[in-house]
């Protein structure tokens, strides 16, 4: 977790000589797309077989650009559910990234990311009605998007999203999302 701290400083450092540059701006969008979950354990509360699913995925996020060429950027994304013969699985995730931003032109612009995210794994057994047994696991996330201005205030863009959890928990997650986008730029 101490990464998780350096990188909030040094956005925090980042951000101040930026805002008074007047290079700042908020955006929030949505995003729907093709969502794989792959989730393995070695010691669950009851063992559980490796589960791979693919779907429909979405995520919503919420993001701060503080310089051209960068951002910070919170995301909420949805993996899907997936059946098995040991309950159906249900993997989401929090994610805060640095954005690094490259312009092509005045319209398109490729951007990669890089970060942190909190998953979160749930079951439900069939055993008991609505029985939840969440799991959170930490990792790092990273992904890369194309964006392309609609007009002054809306983003069309593809982006692809990865996350992976760290080797020494016990359960393992490697998603990906890759997703049509629509954002709005708060002028």
């Amino acid at each position: 977790m101490n990464y998780f701290k350096i990188l909030i400083g040094l956005i925090g450092f980042s951000i101040l000589p930026a805002a008074q540059a007047g290079v700042t701006t908020w955006y929030a969008g949505v995003g729907l797309g093709y969502a794989t979950a792959n989730i393995s354990t070695s010691d669950y509360q009851v063992p559980v077989a490796d589960v791979n699913s693919h779907g429909l995925g979405s995520k919503i996020n919420l993001g701060y650009r503080f310089h051209q060429n960068w951002a910070i950027e919170a995301d909420y994304i949805y993996f899907g559910k997936t059946k098995s013969s040991q309950g159906d699985f249900s993997t989401r995730a929090a994610t805060l990234s640095l954005i690094g931003i490259v312009p092509l032109n005045e319209q398109v612009a490729v951007n990669g990311k890089a970060g942190f995210y909190r998953s979160f794994v749930s079951v439900d057994d069939g055993l008991f009605p609505n029985s939840k047994k969440p799991e959170n696991v930490t990792g790092f996330s990273y992904g890369a998007r194309i964006k392309y201005k609609l007009s002054e205030a809306v983003d069309a863009s593809l982006d692809w999203d990865q996350i992976i959890s760290r080797k020494d928990t016990t359960l393992q997650t490697n998603n990906r999302l890759a997703s049509v986008n629509i954002t709005y730029n708060f002028i």
